[in-house]
């Protein structure tokens, strides 16, 4: 009777115990699944975000690619001859421009008068030839031959293709024209296509203009009034399209960013949308990234991980209760221990196997994440550099522009002079053309080391080398706005880096520097050079206004900028491909002005 009461006591226990888990177990397994939902929809933003901000990345490189084009062109002087009506001269231009048309990928060049005839294309040859057009109703023509340029988005008249329109008036000795860029963004429309994240870009209007989804071209993130509807079809932008809104609409939830979107007459499906400004003024790029099954599955697997926990513990309770009656039954009280502590051995070696594995996978996992990451901000540091060029293309083409005139005067004056047998004063001429056309050789060999990608593979690279490119491709704007430049000898010092990166370093912070002494009188930038038996310290330093406390305390924080069209992302590259190097970037308090060292080992 005792051992049966004792027994019955246990039982009524053992469904105490397990009615109390099961309870708590159901309101954890509810909890888990909320939370797991939670951070996997965060993690999804974070995500998102990233690569909204990739996207943009690579948008603005394409852009800045082509921008330096019409704007180099509109100082040609075969530009000029041309809108003169030199028949040799068109004919020349027109190779031209088909030659730097197929090597740049623009879908069409051409050069237009000043009562909107074209004079030469680079689709001369075509059947759909620009050649002979007239397109002075265009919008992209009177802008630009009004105010010097203009950026327009429509259809092309002849190829119906839509396309962003780059032009740059052309002005020299009363002669007037417009040269026109015409770029397609079809490849990168399939590159996004690629993505299961659907992209596409709006203008100031709303009206969608590049997309990865064909169908919602043209259509609008809102609602066009009456009036503007009338000017675009007056304009003939967007030929017959029928402007209707997109079929995105506000999620039914709290998070403003979700949104359901119908692609294709399928089923409505949840996305996050993250919107950035683009580098044209008035876009802006939206990328939508599938929410799907993210957050349902990581609730699922939280809340089937707890009911599998819950099991596990009633399981282990019943056997523990389980055991205690054995042991109740048993007289060898030595052999029931031997038992249990094996059975305790036999639990904590399954643990340890078990974390093992999560562990190797958590490791694989993290070096795939690390491999994504370095390719993402190998591409960021390729679109800062190309970003760097478009900033510096109006100062090289300047550049270029000086010695083309004087090759253009010295061959007029050598002509004369073999004309007039004075054969010594032509070959002085001709020495002059040749020395003219080595500046530009300097200039433009060094805009195109920059402009390449980096390989990556570290050697020995003479400092002063450095200085002198990144010096050269600014040369202009320190001239334009009367900065002084202090810079004592370096020497021959060898350092342990990469030419073209440590270029892209000095051009970034130089760049700033520019920036710093906008509105200060008497700008000066100050290069100082000191080096011990390992280490070479650069400090670039200027005498504009000090950095406040706010700002100098996250200079290298992503996306941190003081600039108002800025990234924030130069300093943070600049300091990554110094770390790359063995060496550090530093900001120096001073008592004025601002002062960055860049700190190398030597070679």
């Amino acid at each position: 009777m005792k051992i049966g009461n004792g027994e019955g006591k246990l039982t009524r226990r053992l469904g105490w115990i397990l009615g109390c888990i099961l309870l708590i177990g159901i309101l954890a397994t509810l909890a888990a699944g909320i939370i797991a939902g939670r951070r996997a929809l965060a993690e999804l933003d974070r995500s998102a975000a990233a690569s909204a901000t990739l996207h943009n990345a690579v948008f603005r490189s394409e852009l800045e690619k082509f921008r330096l084009v019409p704007t180099a062109l509109a100082s040609d002087p075969e530009a000029v001859a041309a809108l003169r009506g030199d028949a040799s001269a068109i004919t020349s231009f027109d190779r031209r421009l088909e030659q730097l048309s197929g090597s740049i990928r623009a879908a069409a060049i051409y050069l237009i008068d000043s009562r909107g005839r074209t004079v030469a294309a680079s689709n001369w040859t075509l059947p759909t030839s620009f050649v002979g057009s007239n397109y002075g109703f265009r919008d992209y023509f009177r802008r630009a031959l009004a105010d010097g340029s203009f950026e327009q988005f429509a259809l092309g008249t002849v190829s119906r293709e839509p396309g962003l329109y780059l032009a740059r008036r052309v002005s020299a000795n009363g002669v007037r024209g417009v040269i026109v860029v015409k770029v397609e963004f079809t490849a990168l429309e399939a590159e996004w296509a690629q993505s299961t994240e659907p992209a596409f870009v709006t203008d100031a209007r709303g009206i969608v203009l590049v997309t990865s989804v064909p169908g919602w071209r043209f259509l609008t993130d809102g609602d066009l009034s009456p009036t503007e509807r009338t000017t675009i079809r007056r304009n003939l932008d967007f030929g017959n399209a029928p402007l209707t809104p997109l079929p995105i609409a506000a999620h039914r939830s709290r998070h403003a960013a979700m949104v359901d979107v119908t692609i294709s007459g399928g089923r409505p499906q949840t996305y996050l949308e993250n919107e950035v400004p683009t580098a044209i003024h008035g876009w802006t790029l939206h990328v939508l990234t599938p929410v799907g099954t993210v957050v349902s599955n990581a609730a699922t697997s939280a809340r089937l991980a707890t009911a599998m926990a819950l099991a596990l513990l009633m399981l282990g309770v019943w056997l523990i209760v389980r055991r205690q009656q054995r042991i109740r039954a048993r007289e060898a009280a030595a052999i029931a221990a031997q038992a249990t502590l094996e059975r305790e051995v036999d639990a904590r070696t399954r643990d340890l196997r078990e974390a093992n594995q999560r562990l190797q996978v958590e490791m694989h996992d993290r070096l795939a994440s690390e491999a994504r990451l370095q390719e993402a901000r190998d591409q960021l540091v390729q679109a800062n550099k190309l970003a760097s060029l478009g900033q510096i293309a109006a100062g090289v083409a300047h550049e270029i522009n000086q010695p083309v005139a004087a090759i253009s005067s010295y061959a007029h004056s050598g002509r004369q002079y073999l004309d007039l047998s004075r054969t010594a004063d032509a070959a002085d001429s001709f020495e002059s053309i040749a020395a003219m056309t080595d500046r530009i050789g300097s200039i433009t060999g060094e805009l195109r080391n920059f402009a390449r990608k980096a390989t990556g593979a570290l050697g020995e690279v003479r400092l002063d080398d450095a200085i002198d490119g990144a010096l050269l491709l600014l040369r202009d704007r320190i001239a334009r706005e009367a900065v002084a430049i202090e810079r004592p000898p370096g020497g021959d010092l060898l350092v342990r880096a990469e030419r073209i990166r440590l270029e892209q370093v000095l051009v970034n912070l130089l760049g700033n520097a520019l920036d710093a002494l906008e509105d200060t009188p008497e700008p000066v930038i100050s290069l100082a050079v000191a080096a011990s038996s390992d280490i070479v310290d650069l400090d670039i330093a200027n005498n504009g206004p000090m950095l406040p406390d706010a700002i100098a305390g996250s200079l290298f924080q992503p996306f941190n900028s003081s600039k108002e069209d800025g990234l924030g992302l130069g300093l943070v590259i600049s300091r990554d491909i110094m770390t790359d190097f063995g060496g550090t970037l530093t900001h120096v308090p001073a008592d004025h002005g601002v002062v960055f060292r860049v700190r190398l080992m030597r070679a």
